[in-house]
């Protein structure tokens, strides 16, 4: 019997389990993707800022944490300075 996943609409038979394939990124990757420098990347894990995974000694990031620090990270724009000042 067939069951669709609440989470992502995958069809599951009874009795199956699910695997979620993940993309990972290497350190100097996530680091270039963030803009920032490795060594920063490195001091988040530490400081447990960011997720990790150990796969053997290497340390992969995964994608979804990138998108979650860039997304927390924006910040919206402010109004031009001449629009704040006639509010004024």
């Amino acid at each position: 019997m067939n069951r669709p996943s609440e989470e992502s609409g995958i069809r599951v038979r009874e009795g199956q389990e699910v695997c979620m394939v993940m993309k990972l990124f290497k350190v100097a990757k996530a680091a270039e993707d963030l803009t920032i420098k490795p060594s920063t990347v490195r001091s988040w894990i530490l400081s447990r800022k960011i997720s990790s995974i150990r796969v053997g000694r290497s340390v992969r990031i995964p994608e979804n944490e990138i998108q979650r620090v860039l997304r927390e990270g924006l910040r919206p724009a402010r109004e031009p300075l001449e629009k704040r000042r006639k509010n004024e």
